[in-house]
């Protein structure tokens, strides 16, 4: 994986402070280990099947940015583990009994 950070760079709004982040992946894996498609289909699915699941992973990849534990290579958190990890616990309150599911 290639990462880029450009220098500051003029937004739309003129503000200079604008930094563009960039991963480029150049590794082309043996046929069979590459489960990326798998991902974004199973990603796109779970969002399709819980409509809180998109706005939630948003607020919560905010936060982790905020706090620099967005990046999976420095020691975060990715946004597939995220996504995976928010969709697991919407799952689980979605069997439990009406009455103890969270407003």
């Amino acid at each position: 994986i290639v990462k880029i950070t450009t220098a500051p760079v003029p937004t739309r709004f003129g503000d200079s402070r604008g930094v563009i982040k960039i991963d480029i992946s150049l590794d082309w894996p043996s046929p069979g280990s590459h489960c990326g498609v798998l991902s974004s289909a199973l990603v796109q699915r779970l969002c399709t099947m819980n409509r809180h699941l998109t706005p939630l992973v948003l607020v919560l990849k905010q936060l982790l940015l905020q706090r620099g534990l967005n990046d999976a290579y420095t020691g975060g958190l990715s946004s597939y583990a995220l996504t995976i990890m928010v969709s697991a616990v919407l799952q689980r309150h979605i069997l439990e009994a009406p009455d103890l599911q969270p407003d």
